[in-house]
């Protein structure tokens, strides 16, 4: 496994002192994700409105989009990839599981239950089907 350390830039704040006559810069502390907190400038982003169809003035045909910094879209990828190779590797969801999972989907389930129950029907076993 390979160990990577982001570096980020410290920001720079004024500092005034003896009354404001003299200023000096002073880097502010920021957490890092060593620290086990995210940035504060990784956790912001900028919601934009765009619009969908329909009339411009109903608020509910726009959908938010978000922009994010690169380095916070980055760290969502690594950890997105670290928690899916431990679902994998340690078999945290059984395979008849369909929800959310990449090449499984509502139609791969059905395509499943609807094996299973003609494969019981073949075989003239009882079968019951509860639909809520």
């Amino acid at each position: 496994m390979v160990k990577t350390m982001v570096r980020q830039a410290v920001p720079l704040q004024p500092m005034e002192e003896d009354g404001g006559a003299d200023i000096h810069l002073q880097p502010v502390e920021d957490p890092t994700p060593e620290q086990g907190e995210v940035p504060r400038d990784w956790r912001k982003a900028n919601v934009t409105p765009i619009f969908k169809k329909g009339k411009k003035e109903d608020l509910g045909n726009y959908r938010p989009v978000s922009l994010t910094s690169i380095a916070g879209k980055v760290m969502q990828q690594l950890i997105l990839g670290i928690i899916s190779r431990h679902k994998k590797d340690k078999k945290v969801i059984r395979s008849s599981h369909h929800g959310f999972i990449k090449g499984k989907s509502c139609l791969t389930n059905l395509i499943n239950f609807y094996d299973e129950v003609t494969g019981l029907v073949d075989e003239r076993r009882a079968l019951d089907i509860v639909c809520l």
